[in-house]
């Protein structure tokens, strides 16, 4: 088992990477930008949460890559709901 430093690490990347994500909403760029940018945060701190708490990090390479696949594909169809209400 890791030890619990390594976890609060991961805590600390997660906390700093939520108040990130706070950050970018006030910047003023194109809207397209500042979600793109809020999308791939949220798309890290997911596969963080997924790899190292919920433990996929040690299953098969096909179990880790299902949640990375279906991350992707939510990606490209937020990203058309986006550009399509634009």
């Amino acid at each position: 088992m890791k030890e619990k430093g390594f976890y609060v690490a991961v805590w600390g990347i997660l906390v700093l990477a939520t108040i990130l994500e706070v950050a970018t909403r006030s910047i003023q760029a194109a809207a397209i930008v500042v979600a793109f940018g809020i999308i791939i945060i949220s798309i890290t701190k997911a596969v963080l949460i997924a790899s190292i708490y919920q433990h996929l990090w040690y299953e098969g390479k096909i179990l880790s890559l299902l949640p990375a696949v279906a991350l992707i594909a939510l990606t490209l169809l937020l990203l058309t709901a986006i550009l399509g209400v634009m």
